[in-house]
């Protein structure tokens, strides 16, 4: 009976093949001659012959998963969409972000999540939980960063340069050669001794998206049970609760001269 099977890579493949018989432990080492793979396209044909079975627990699944994704949340006036470098739904991930943080924690000077976490826009009309879902797919967790005012005008720096991050609580002004003229938070500019608490997502706080400056980050608090779609679902239902619906400032805050 084979126990175990491991892989050393290196300049060849080999496999150890740990064989246990008997009470005998024999070892052979086998070169890997090649790999080949490819796609399987996933089309109607495999529909052809369904299995009742299978179909009874999907449909029986299916219909309750329907009716939790169809609860309405909240309304959208107009319809949000999404682009680079900033767009209405991106701003208002960042807004729930930056808002939110006083429930979870330190209140957040700005916020910053990459526009990739928004995966889909929100329509006019009903929110419902399926909506929230198409546009936050992922489980990000919540993150609260310090930056100094040096980190902070290199992150904005790397903000403009990838265009691939929204923020809320700052505005950013920059020159056609990319130059960062001015950077305000909170309506006041960066002051270089000054600490700046500023909420993310895990993964930007992990240096991807471009962002790089945040590897450098020592003062960083990862939660471990506060995730972004649960603060946005609640941030739509306390806008319905006070019959106000899901809106965002239109005010530009990357702004190119």
């Amino acid at each position: 009976m084979i126990r175990g099977l491991r892989f050393l890579l290196s300049g060849v493949v080999t496999a150890a093949l740990l064989c246990v018989a008997g009470g005998c432990a024999s070892r052979r080492v086998f070169t890997l001659r090649g790999v080949t793979g490819g796609r399987l396209p996933l089309t109607a044909v495999y529909d052809s012959v369904p299995d009742a079975a299978a179909q009874a627990v999907v449909e029986a699944y299916g219909a309750e998963v329907d009716r939790l994704m169809d609860i309405v949340l909240g309304h959208a006036d107009t319809a949000l969409t999404v682009d680079r470098p900033e767009s209405p739904l991106s701003n208002l991930v960042a807004d729930v972000l930056r808002l939110s943080s006083g429930e979870v924690g330190p209140e957040a000077d700005l916020a910053i999540v990459n526009i990739g976490a928004v995966r889909s826009a929100l329509p006019a009309g009903e929110i419902t939980l399926r909506h929230v879902f198409e546009v936050l797919p992922f489980d990000n967790r919540y993150c609260l960063m310090t930056l100094t005012g040096a980190q902070l005008h290199r992150l904005f720096a790397e903000i403009w340069a990838e265009k691939s991050v929204a923020l809320s609580g700052a505005v950013l002004t920059y020159d056609r050669s990319r130059r960062l003229v001015t950077g305000t938070v909170g309506g006041r500019p960066i002051a270089a001794d000054s600490l700046y608490r500023v909420a993310t997502i895990d993964y930007l706080a992990e240096g991807n998206s471009g962002m790089e400056v945040l590897r450098s980050v020592t003062r960083k608090s990862l939660s471990d049970s506060v995730f972004l779609r649960p603060l946005f679902i609640r941030y739509v239902q306390r806008r319905e609760a006070a019959g106000q619906s899901v809106t965002v400032s239109p005010e530009r805050r990357i702004i190119l001269k």
